[in-house]
């Protein structure tokens, strides 16, 4: 290709233009060939083969006693079953408290009647839901929960 004339701003755009126009098309074709050759190295890698069901590798445990086997298999339930059932009878004795601050005497004569003023069971109930508003999520979520379980998984 014969160089520009300096003098003449035509010839030098113009060449400027198809050099530019040339550049971007061997990239464009650089690019697709570099895929494709990728896209073929792929297809001759194997691919790992992961099982279906990953929690199917526990059953292969030899569990050859009969306590074993039950133990094993209610093991997540022996762990987390505290936390509801405990958390039932937290707000069923929150719900009596409630019950006993709103209407602090039974009955006129005394007789079955919850003595102390209205205000006292109030606190007691504060006192009693935030102990078990700590436990619930300082306890059981942060510390069991975050890190005990972040702890012996993170090794």
């Amino acid at each position: 290709m014969p160089r520009p004339d300096s003098t003449s701003p035509h010839t030098a755009t113009g060449a400027t233009a198809a050099t530019t126009a040339g550049a971007a098309a061997a990239a464009a074709a650089a690019s697709t060939s570099a895929a494709a050759a990728a896209a073929a190295a792929a297809a001759l890698r194997p691919r790992p083969r992961f099982p279906l069901q990953p929690g199917r590798a526990l059953a292969k445990a030899r569990l050859h006693s009969l306590p074993a086997r039950i133990h094993y298999t209610l093991f997540p339930l022996l762990v987390y079953a505290h936390v509801p059932a405990t958390v039932f009878l937290d707000y069923n004795a929150i719900f009596v408290l409630a019950q006993i601050a709103s209407k602090p005497e039974t009955s006129p004569d005394g007789v079955g009647a919850v003595s102390g003023s209205a205000a006292v069971w109030w606190f007691a109930l504060a006192v009693y839901a935030l102990s078990d508003l700590i436990w619930l999520i300082g306890v059981t979520f942060v510390y069991e929960g975050l890190m005990q379980f972040g702890s012996k998984w993170s090794t």
